[in-house]
């Protein structure tokens, strides 16, 4: 069974430096040097998501990940030393993160306005979606095929599940899974960087 937990909270605004620091210490030297450079609303979010996958990674039985598990290969996907699969997603006003212990996934998501998500950003969200779950970085864009409905995406000769996400309104999102997902289990968390 290939189990996918998404978990997604509001962006940490003004989130405590405790918190900031305490998170910063858990993470490699490189990475914890990158996101003090960042300015500080990127690096909330960025942290935001680093604290989902902490959350995913123990709801699916890995315990607490370590900063010796955590890999963040510059032109590469990061990546935790024997599991969880995960991805990582934030826009200005919300972050979140797919996980899974026997699958790859990929997830994006997007603000928009108005009643319904233009097909454009849908579809969008489908190829940032498969770029992720396969490593490939945004000049790949052009070597992702995705069906009319949606529904599947190929990158080279790998291809990907796709499943719209209900993150609630005014949002648009996508997971790009390498395997058909028996159970998808999404939760919005509150509190995040405090």
């Amino acid at each position: 069974m290939s189990r996918v937990i998404v978990l997604h909270a509001p962006t940490p605004g003004h989130a405590s430096p405790e918190w900031e620091r305490g998170l910063l210490q858990r993470l490699p030297y490189a990475r914890r040097l990158e996101l003090e450079s960042r300015d500080p609303e990127a690096r909330r979010a960025s942290l935001g998501g680093t604290a989902l996958l902490f959350e995913a990674a123990a709801r699916l039985g890995f315990g607490d990940v370590g900063s010796d598990e955590l890999r963040f290969p510059e032109g590469a996907k990061p990546s935790v030393a024997g599991g969880p699969y995960f991805s990582i997603s934030h826009t200005a006003r919300r972050v979140a993160c797919a996980a899974s212990r026997e699958c790859d996934v990929g997830l994006d998501h997007e603000e928009f306005s108005g009643d319904e998500a233009p097909a454009r950003l849908r579809h969008w969200t489908a190829i940032e979606a498969t770029l992720k779950a396969a490593g490939a970085g945004l000049r790949r864009t052009g070597a992702v095929e995705v069906n009319r409905e949606l529904r599947f995406s190929r990158l080279d000769d790998t291809e990907y599940t796709l499943v719209p996400l209900d993150l609630g309104p005014g949002v648009v999102a996508c997971l790009a899974v390498s395997s058909h997902p028996d159970a998808i289990e999404i939760q919005r968390l509150e509190g995040v960087g405090s």
